[in-house]
């Protein structure tokens, strides 16, 4: 009974990622399909961001995504003059923010972003 389920799901899964409605994961070196809401908050984080270090995070589908190092109202440094944030902050907070099993890359180290992207067409 388990694996007729099983089964049925897989068939669902895949009609959904056949038409379109299920983004399957970039590999690396793979262009990531930006959606919409996802550029909107980038250009908040970028908006924000000053010149303090920070890093901006997205699932390689382009559908989650989020920063480190910045509130939505300002990347305020650290004691040190730094904002004491990592690539690995951003990726965590952007896997906290995710679909579980999705992990997470590096878009943007400050202002530069560091990957191949399109925006994803709706």
């Amino acid at each position: 009974m388990r694996w007729i389920a099983a089964v049925i799901l897989t068939v669902l899964w895949l009609i959904l990622i056949a038409i379109g409605f299920v983004a399957l994961p970039a590999a690396a070196g793979d262009r990531v399909a930006l959606a919409p809401a996802i550029w909107a908050d980038y250009q908040i984080y970028l908006k924000n961001l000053g010149a303090n270090e920070a890093y901006y995070a997205v699932t390689p589908d382009g559908l989650g995504g989020a920063p480190s190092g910045c509130s939505l109202i300002k990347c305020l440094p650290g004691p040190s003059g730094g904002t004491g944030v990592s690539e690995a902050e951003a990726i965590k907070r952007c896997e906290d923010v995710s679909p579980p099993s999705r992990n997470c890359i590096i878009f943007a180290k400050g202002a530069e972003i560091v990957v191949d992207y399109e925006m994803r067409a709706y």
